[in-house]
């Protein structure tokens, strides 16, 4: 099959709005993640985080007039120290969980002809493919066609994504998981709660009320230990938007997962989660440090992991990072990897030498002084 790959570029998002039907049915077809990697995400985010500087750069591969795979890039100025690197990126990858290349059926020959037509536009010091899943196809595939074009790659890990395979019951897994003193307290702090008034959780699927609690959302974020340290993702009003525009896309699309913990009228937990083909994400996490002594989080965690056992979800996943409090639910984690293949010139080698030398000294700072909040696996995976 003679699959030739055309670049085509463009400012503008209606290129992205009318390809929408094929990149819907192309992204049904392939191992990349449905939520992260599909229109309305990607769509979004270029309309509020796009900016006007850079270069829009859809590479697609097509056959005859039929679209056969979509490379979502843009072109980029990023600062590497003191030197500003002309940077290849997927779009969506400041919010983006996972990120790859939308191509079902890519062979050697695929990938090879991509970067072929990659290096013809000579404006790029680098593409670096950020958060590839560590199993995704395009991560060895990409670095056997760099070979062999002779181009230097560096590989470099990213944050691990623990994850729950959830099998058999959640009262077998509770049981199996913690101890009886753990699952008691989550059942007497529920009950505490209980006595300070109406307590009860919410998981919203759909866009019921959906401004309304995503309101009670981002004001809870403000009050969060986060929101107050800048660490929030609802910390300003484009990011508050942003994510507006995704739930009630997801409510739409049956793909919203809100968890919302209430006493009486007032919000004390959050989860801003999203669901797709059996599996439940947990994006974003929060509660009021008023009613940490009852561990609101933890309920958050129980109630909404119950929820996805009784519908049949396989696949509960913390997303990125390793933070100790995952560590507590489960052993099993993912990788990513970002993937920095530089152009051939002068610049670019001595940029590539530079990035070896700051992840080797960055592990050695890792082995030396592993960071307080994160767990056994993060740091063995990052080493």
């Amino acid at each position: 099959m003679n699959m030739s790959p055309i670049i085509e570029i463009s400012g503008e998002s209606k290129l992205l709005t009318k390809l929408e039907p094929q990149w819907k049915d192309l992204l049904e077809k392939c191992q990349a993640d449905p939520i992260f990697n599909s229109p309305s995400w990607i769509q979004n985010w270029l309309a509020h985080f796009g900016n006007s500087n850079d270069k829009l750069r859809l590479i697609l591969l097509k056959e005859s007039q039929n679209i056969l795979g979509i490379a979502g890039l843009y072109l980029t100025i990023e600062q590497w120290g003191i030197v500003r690197v002309r940077a290849l990126t997927p779009l969506g990858r400041s919010t983006a969980e996972y990120l790859d290349l939308i191509f079902p059926s890519a062979t050697e020959e695929t990938y090879a002809a991509l970067l072929e037509s990659i290096l013809q536009c000579k404006d790029w010091d680098v593409l670096s493919l950020s958060r590839l899943p560590q199993h995704s196809l395009t991560r060895e595939s990409m670095k056997d066609a760099a070979a062999k074009l002779g181009l230097t790659v560096v590989e470099e890990k990213e944050e691990v994504c623990p994850f729950i395979e959830l099998k058999g019951s959640f009262d077998t897994y509770m049981r199996e998981r913690f101890s009886g003193k753990f699952r008691n307290n989550i059942q007497r702090n529920r009950k505490k709660l209980g006595k300070l008034g109406m307590h009860r959780l919410e998981i919203l699927t759909d866009s019921t009320d959906l401004d309304v609690k995503l309101s009670m959302v981002f004001d809870l974020d403000r009050r969060s230990w986060k929101g107050k340290r800048g660490l929030g993702i609802f910390g300003n009003e484009e990011k508050r938007s942003f994510f507006s525009e995704i739930a009630k896309s997801m409510a739409s699309h049956d793909s919203l997962a809100l968890h919302l913990q209430f006493l009486e009228d007032g919000l004390i937990s959050y989860i801003f989660g999203f669901k797709s083909h059996e599996k439940v994400y947990v994006y974003s996490m929060g509660f009021d440090p008023d009613f940490g002594k009852y561990s609101p989080g933890t309920i958050s965690i129980a109630d909404l992991l119950n929820w996805s056992f009784e519908n049949h979800v396989k696949i509960f996943d913390f997303l990125r990072g390793g933070e100790k409090y995952k560590k507590l639910w489960t052993d099993t984690a993912t990788q990513n990897v970002n993937l920095h293949i530089f152009f051939p010139s002068v610049k670019s080698r001595a940029l590539s030498s530079a990035l070896k030398t700051r992840l080797a000294l960055r592990r050695l700072k890792r082995q030396i002084r592993p960071p307080e909040n994160e767990a056994d696996f993060e740091i063995l995976n990052r080493a």
